[in-house]
């Protein structure tokens, strides 16, 4: 990740409170495919070395906070907030 930046919401799972339609499901993981496909073709490249790949701070933050964006338009700012949360749990439970 670059730099300790966070990972946009849509990329964690569906917050167990959230009650997505099929419809805001679909929207949600094309938010965080949209996120993912910003940085794939310089991940690639990066891969094609020997060196680990490292994602530009400058194009990640940018993309992460559109991402965000996105995906509060989607759900609406109560539901975005539980589904931060459930990134931020996520992100915890994983440095365990």
């Amino acid at each position: 990740m670059a730099g300790g930046s966070q990972l946009p919401a849509a990329l964690a799972a569906t917050a167990p409170t959230l009650l997505l339609s099929p419809k805001e499901e679909a929207v949600k993981e094309q938010i965080a495919q949209d996120f993912l496909d910003e940085f794939a073709d310089e991940a690639k490249e990066k891969m094609g070395g020997s060196e680990e790949p490292v994602i530009n701070a400058e194009k990640w933050v940018p993309a992460q906070k559109r991402a965000d964006d996105r995906l509060r338009v989607l759900l609406g700012d109560v539901a975005y907030i539980q589904q931060n949360l459930e990134t931020a749990r996520a992100a915890l439970t994983s440095e365990e």
